[in-house]
C-alpha cells in the first residue's frame, strides 16, 4: 500500500521529516492499478483487567476502483 503523507506535509517537524524532503529528485515515478476510499476512525474496545475501555484504530474499505486497462 503506498502512502503518501509525507508529500503534504508542510512544516518540518521533526528531523525525519526534514530528511525526507530533502530527498532528491523529490518525485518517484509509480504506477496505480486500484484507488480505495477508506474510513479511518477509532473504536471503543474493552480492555482486559481494565474498568474502561480502550481504543483502538478501524479501516473500513468504502470502495475500491480498479484503474487496469
Amino acid at each position: 500500500m503506498l502512502h503518501t503523507t509525507a508529500a503534504y506535509a508542510a512544516a518540518d517537524t521533526d528531523e525525519l521529516a526534514q530528511t525526507i524532503h530533502r530527498i532528491r529528485p523529490g518525485r518517484a515515478a509509480f504506477t496505480l492499478h486500484r484507488i480505495a476510499l477508506i474510513e479511518v476512525y477509532w473504536q471503543r474496545t474493552p480492555v482486559a483487567g481494565a474498568d474502561t475501555p480502550g481504543w483502538r484504530i478501524r479501516r473500513d474499505t468504502l470502495a475500491t476502483i480498479p484503474l487496469d486497462e
